[in-house]
């Protein structure tokens, strides 16, 4: 080789930018303490797109129906990616989320979650999210948007103008959802998807200071971890989550008819012409019938009843304070998927007995409320 055809060269590799998506043409700001769905589901209308071609075609969120409430607690990589396409910071994007507080605890936060009565007639394509509005908010709001503490299902009461929320329409009865996430439709969460009433022309229920109260303290609870209620001292949230369980489901599932409408009567009285939803099958209604189990613990007619089913509960063989709960896996029932492990048992028993020696007078009273003929099980 001669000298001249010799050529120094460093082999370099070849650079690849990374790929960067464009922005959607669209930009819409986030309002204050909007959630994450609700946003989602005003861009989508903007665009004039279905919500499901919306987050697969922009952000590789692959569910048609929603089941997976992505939503709520989205993975950092998925809220960099919407940012990405969207141009809002991560930053804010996790404000409109539920990332801050406790992690899903016993499905504690699905609609109606503490109410003692828990169905759904619809097929399983039709599942589709439920929501609850206050009517005071959307008088005020220009446009009206879902807040994020709503999205948690058993948030019953608005702290602002203390009135509970609104799930059903006034006019036709139908339980408030989001449209099918297929089909383009206009996000008007002001509005009755079934017969278009407004929903804010409903009248609004001012709420019982005991569940604004223990509303206050349960998101509190949710957000830190623990709580502190007179009686009972302090409480993880998983904790309360279990508790509340027990003194729901013993009452829905444990008790005979005629032991049930004795509890109804005992509730009812104490309610002093208080006009409200239905007895505990809603989320204002579940609160209210949940405060009234914990007002005054341990000395109260709600405490005494709740005390007899920790009691019941204690005894009995099977776990009943799952029953209510849906399952997660196919062939295994609500018992099975959110058994109560042996370390909570062992602290229920622990408090109920601190409670019989502090109270010895309490199991007295406590059996003269109801019968206390075992129901049979199931």
């Amino acid at each position: 080789m001669l000298p001249f055809e010799a050529i120094d060269f460093a082999p370099t590799r070849a650079q690849h930018k990374p790929y960067r998506p464009p922005q959607l043409p669209v930009y819409v700001a986030p309002l204050p303490d909007e959630g994450l769905i609700s946003w989602l589901l005003r861009l989508a209308t903007r665009l004039r797109a279905p919500m499901h071609t919306l987050a697969y075609s922009s952000f590789g969120v692959d569910d048609r129906r929603g089941h997976s409430r992505w939503w709520l607690r989205p993975h950092p990589w998925l809220l960099a990616r919407i940012s990405e396409r969207t141009g809002v910071p991560v930053s804010r994007l996790r404000t409109m989320t539920l990332r801050d507080y406790q992690p899903v605890y016993r499905d504690d936060e699905a609609a109606g979650r503490f109410c003692g009565r828990r169905f759904d007639v619809l097929p399983p394509d039709r599942h589709l999210f439920r929501f609850a509005i206050c009517g005071g908010c959307f008088d005020e709001d220009e446009r009206p948007f879902l807040r994020r503490d709503w999205l948690i299902g058993w948030v019953a009461v608005c702290p602002r103008h203390n009135i509970g929320l609104i799930e059903r329409c006034q006019h036709c009865r139908a339980i408030l959802r989001i449209s099918r996430w297929t089909t383009a439709t206009v996000f008007a969460p002001g509005q009755c998807s079934h017969c278009g009433e407004v929903l804010s022309a409903a009248p609004h229920l001012k709420a019982h200071p005991s569940v604004a109260a223990l509303q206050r303290v349960m998101l509190a609870a949710k957000l830190e971890g623990y709580m502190d209620r007179p009686g009972l001292g302090q409480l993880k949230w998983r904790d309360f989550v279990v508790l509340a369980d027990i003194l729901l489901a013993g009452v829905t599932k444990w008790t005979t008819m005629e032991e049930a409408a004795q509890i109804r009567d005992l509730y009812i009285g104490s309610l002093e012409g208080e006009i409200g939803p239905g007895l505990h099958d809603d989320r204002y209604g579940g609160l209210r019938f949940l405060a009234w189990l914990l007002e005054g613990w341990p000395h109260g007619i709600g405490p005494q009843v709740a005390q007899e089913m920790l009691r019941r509960w204690l005894d009995c063989d099977r776990d009943f304070a799952s029953f209510h709960l849906p399952s997660e896996w196919a062939g295994k029932g609500g018992a099975d998927t959110y058994a109560i492990g042996p370390e909570t048992r062992m602290w229920i028993q622990q408090r109920y007995s601190d409670l019989l020696r502090a109270n010895p007078e309490v199991p007295n009273r406590v059996r003269a409320i109801i019968e206390t003929r075992r129901p049979f099980p199931w």
